[in-house]
């Protein structure tokens, strides 16, 4: 084998050994324990359970053989770490009574919490209350402890029991209140008193704010009736000015047509003349020239309408015409 073959070989030997030391689990001191030492370990913590067990139980009474196992219920209690089982004595829901029996102060041992519960549940149905019912478990738990080796539990307190619906009301009836009664309804009607006054608070803003809304509405409609008064004088003054326009304009219609009509009557009047000259002369002449002219001028628009107005003779197109004054 040669150097390189050799350092091969014991990188991967110690890899190996590595990743086997690696995958061994670890004890609670974090030392790297093997798969045998775990197991044995383990068998040796069930077989410490198993004789805890036994013990706890040698100790206790037998369980009741008239009681059976679902007259109690438990189990793991998250809240709390431990185990815990418990049981209702009692039909009525208001006067019943809630007993339980904590795992800590039995090892945490499944089958002596039952046991112990399953006792309790039995003097309870023997006809004793639960201030014996309590001395009871206490001695038991006290028995457990010793065969185990665990901490004496310490003397159980009874708790004063709840009354009564029909008794609380019967005694807030007679006038006997307790201190607490007491303070709790003077709590309520504080509560009551500020409850009152915040409705109060709330419908008078309410009414302020209908009024400003209502104040808000009016000052709205004035200022539309305002604009639309003023909309109504803008329309009258454009009308006026519209009308007072269009008669300027026809009046000036009127006297720009009257100067048109002077304008074309001067006008018509000069060849008048210069005919009537012409005529003087030579009257048979003219009146031949006066012809040929104005069958040339007929065909004028404006000659037309005066010769139908009468204004113009149709032979000489003149305002007196000479044939008539000669006859």
């Amino acid at each position: 084998m040669t150097g390189s073959e050799s350092k091969d070989a014991g990188a991967t030997g110690a890899a190996s050994s590595g990743a086997a030391s690696a995958s061994q689990p670890a004890n609670k001191k974090g030392e790297r324990v093997s798969r045998e030492e775990r197991d044995s370990e383990f068998d040796q913590a069930q077989a410490d359970a198993g004789k805890k067990e036994a013990l706890a139980l040698g100790v206790l009474p037998k369980a009741p053989e008239d009681v059976p196992d679902s007259a109690v219920s438990g189990g793991y209690h998250k809240q709390s770490n431990t185990m815990i089982f418990h049981f209702y004595h009692g039909e009525d829901k208001s006067s019943r009574v809630r007993f339980q029996v904590v795992g800590k102060s039995c090892g945490e041992i499944h089958s002596v919490i039952k046991r112990v519960a399953l006792l309790c549940k039995k003097k309870f149905e023997d006809g004793h209350t639960k201030e014996d019912v309590l001395t009871y478990r206490t001695e038991l738990l006290t028995l457990v402890a010793e065969a185990i080796g665990l901490e004496a539990p310490k003397k159980a307190i009874s708790q004063p029991q709840r009354k009564t619906k029909a008794e609380r009301e019967a005694a807030a009836g007679d006038g006997t209140d307790t201190p607490k009664t007491q303070k709790r309804k003077a709590q309520q009607a504080r509560k009551a008193e500020k409850a009152a006054e915040k409705e109060k608070k709330k419908a008078e803003g309410k009414d302020t704010a209908k009024k400003d809304k209502d104040k808000n509405k009016e000052e709205k409609a004035l200022k539309q009736q305002e604009k639309q008064k003023e909309k109504e004088k803008e329309k009258e003054k454009s009308k006026a000015k519209a009308a007072k326009d269009s008669a300027e304009s026809a009046a000036k219609a009127a006297k720009n047509g009257k100067t048109a009509a002077a304008k074309a009557k001067a006008g018509a009047a000069a060849p008048a003349a210069a005919e009537v000259a012409d005529s003087s002369s030579d009257e048979e002449s003219s009146y031949e020239s006066s012809e040929e002219e104005v069958g040339r001028r007929v065909g004028k628009a404006a000659a037309k309408m005066l010769i139908r107005s009468a204004l113009r003779c149709a032979c000489h197109y003149s305002t007196t015409c000479p044939t008539k004054a000669k006859a």
